[in-house]
């Protein structure tokens, strides 16, 4: 009778676990087109902003320095959404506000103008009301300008706003939302609240923003001013003023 011999069960080589996935690249926005001309007068660049009109380019002048800059979709998109965000704001607040969108800011002294990418008469809404022609020389300066900087400009903005006495800025980089108020100083320093809505988070403002992208305009608006309601309820933003 033949012997069986025993069979030995080899072990399954091991198998080297698989590499995790590639993180994800970090969101790149779209880059605004810039140009940026040395040496322009006073003279070319009102000569300069004559000649666009009404054209959507936006112009910053400082020391000589001109640049033009062409917005990128995604840039006006996010200018857009805020625009609209504080215009809920004052709606459900019962605050008065005339917008002046991109109107030009220019400051002869200085010598120095720039298109914002939006602005707000908020304080002094009364004195603006209506589709008036801003005079630096009578009219005061916007008390809100907003800046998307998803794109860093090469000519300083902040020191023109300076020059014009605008006391307010909000810059939105695509994340966070950073308020500046102007000082006594002459420059601009950040802050945590806001002088026209110092009751407002600014990381919840910027929430909406951030998560919005995969929204509707309408969507945005909607959800947003359910929120603003939900705040004037619950006591955490002031109970706006009775409206005939």
């Amino acid at each position: 009778m033949a012997s069986v011999q025993p069979t030995t069960i080899q072990p399954a080589p091991a198998v080297a676990p698989s590499p995790p996935p590639p993180a994800a690249p970090p969101k790149q926005h779209t880059e605004n087109s810039r140009v940026v001309i040395s040496g322009v007068s006073w003279e070319a660049y009102l000569g300069i902003r004559e000649l666009l009109g009404d054209l959507p380019v936006r112009l910053t002048f400082s020391d000589n320095d001109l640049e033009i800059m062409m917005p990128s979709r995604e840039h006006e998109w996010f200018k857009s959404i805020l625009g609209r965000l504080i215009g809920i704001l004052t709606e459900e607040m019962a605050i008065d506000m005339s917008g002046g969108g991109s109107n030009t800011l220019r400051e002869q002294q200085a010598q120095r103008g720039l298109e914002p990418d939006d602005c707000f008469w908020i304080a002094h809404a009364q004195e603006m009301r209506g589709p008036k022609n801003y005079d630096p020389a009578k009219d005061p300066p916007p008390d809100l300008a907003t800046e998307i900087e998803i794109s860093r400009a090469a000519v300083g903005r902040l020191p023109i706003y300076a020059s014009l006495r605008v006391p307010e800025v909000w810059r939105f980089d695509g994340t966070t939302i950073r308020v500046l108020h102007l000082g006594s100083d002459g420059e601009y320093h950040e802050a945590a609240q806001s002088l026209s809505f110092p009751y407002v988070p600014m990381a919840e403002v910027a929430r909406f923003l951030v998560e919005g992208v995969t929204m509707s305009d309408t969507e945005i608006a909607r959800r947003f001013r359910a929120w603003v309601r939900s705040q004037i309820a619950s006591g955490a933003f002031p109970k706006p003023p009775s409206t005939p």
